[in-house]
């Protein structure tokens, strides 16, 4: 996995963390399954319906699995959270998701700044 350049705290501390999660893993594996993870997390906390919040709950122990455990897609969450509680109008998924060069033209993904 190629070296990336952090502009700050948060991103430096993300990519060590993110590229120990890919040594045995595909990295657009491994932020799916953190992405997935933390939305299931988020959204889980506010459903009202018992039957989806279990689909859900599937969803979330398969992605942690594959993630190895909770400990650093926990970890992750944490760094994002506080990166946006610093600066609220950055678009700091959207950077990572750029600089781990997880759009490619091979997944019909293109973004502008």
């Amino acid at each position: 996995m190629a070296k990336f350049i952090a502009q700050n705290k948060y991103e430096k501390e993300f990519f060590s963390v993110f590229e120990s999660l890919c040594y045995t893993r595909d990295s657009w594996r491994v932020w799916s399954d953190f992405i997935f993870a933390s939305a299931i997390t988020l959204s889980n906390t506010f459903e009202p319906f018992p039957e989806r919040k279990a689909e859900r709950e599937k969803e979330y122990k398969d992605c942690i699995e594959r993630l190895g455990g909770v400990e650093k897609p926990a970890k992750l969450l944490k760094i994002v959270v506080m990166a946006l509680e610093e600066k609220p109008n950055q678009d700091f998924l959207g950077e990572l998701f750029i600089k781990l060069r997880l759009n490619d033209h091979w997944r019909g993904q293109f973004f502008t700044p």
